[in-house]
């Protein structure tokens, strides 16, 4: 079952976590703790504040593309980066 969250601003790390379904499924196809991501949803200082760290950037892609999911490398950058 996919659990479906509401996030109140949508980050890099909340389109991620929803294009891939769950916190659990991006842990599972980067191999890291489930705690790993869900910290990329927790504000600073404690989280990354939505952004994901760049050396997941390439992996990501890759699953996301074996999986059928779409996402673009702007879908990973944070908004103050983003080409307008």
């Amino acid at each position: 079952m996919t659990k479906r969250h509401s996030w109140s601003v949508i980050t890099p790390a909340s389109i991620v976590i929803e294009r891939f379904g769950s916190i659990r499924a991006v842990a599972e196809a980067l191999a890291l703790e489930r705690t790993a991501v869900q910290r990329w949803t927790y504000a600073r200082p404690k989280g990354t504040g939505g952004t994901i760290p760049q050396k997941h950037w390439a992996p990501l892609m890759e699953r996301a593309r074996k999986a059928g999911i779409e996402l673009q490398a702007d879908d990973l950058m944070p908004p103050n980066v983003k080409a307008s």
